[in-house]
């Protein structure tokens, strides 16, 4: 069974440059993980993609209004990660 990883990175741009370290560091612990980041747009889902981090998966929090988040919120729950960070 593979292992699932959600990180919540809904801060700003300095701050997904500050944590690109950690979730570098969790895809070398974990290789084969899942690994998703709850952004809260484009410029932060640019920054890991041009990271070492090989992130898998990208969850936009900052689209849509309130019924896109809550619909956002059941998809990620149905994924059913096993950490989350």
């Amino acid at each position: 069974m593979q292992l699932k990883i959600l990180i919540e990175m809904k801060h700003g741009l300095g701050d997904c440059v500050c944590d690109l370290p950690m979730v570098c560091a969790l895809r070398q612990q974990f290789p084969d993980a899942c690994l998703a980041i709850l952004v809260r747009g484009e410029a932060q889902e640019t920054i890991f993609r041009h990271s070492e981090a090989a992130v898998d998966r990208f969850y936009h929090w900052g689209i849509g209004g309130w019924w896109r988040r809550i619909c956002l919120i059941r998809e990620i729950r149905r994924e059913r990660f096993d950490y989350g960070f």
